[in-house]
């Protein structure tokens, strides 16, 4: 077996293409890549890698006036937007934020959304 002597960083989160992002038809605010992640990797017939990487998005400016927004899939109208007033959500977490009007039975939203993205190296 081959004995490797240093990790190599092989996709960045500014390699991604936001143009290849499912969320794109949908949405109309600016998102950025949070991160890439977990890659499943197999090798192809062709003799190249396969890469299935999740890719972290999330809106840029996620508060503007007041309001937080957050991303979610709708099965009838594809990825909305939907905005709640600071004050009546928790954002103590940075991964998502709680809607108190349903506490004590914690109802959450996602501060991102996770795609996966082929990458053939």
């Amino acid at each position: 077996m081959e004995e490797f002597k240093f990790d190599k960083i092989i996709l960045k989160p500014e390699d991604i293409d936001l143009s290849y992002s499912p969320l794109r038809k949908d949405i109309d605010m600016e998102t950025y890549v949070l991160g890439a992640f977990n890659p499943g990797m197999a090798r192809l017939k062709n003799g190249n890698l396969i890469l299935m990487v999740r890719v972290a998005e999330a809106l840029k400016n996620p508060i503007q006036s007041g309001k937080i927004f957050c991303i979610r899939k709708d099965t009838k109208k594809g990825y909305v937007v939907d905005g709640y007033k600071l004050e009546d959500v928790d954002v103590s977490d940075p991964r998502i934020f709680v809607i108190k009007k349903y506490l004590p039975t914690p109802v959450c939203a996602v501060t991102s959304i996770s795609w996966i993205l082929p990458v053939e190296i």
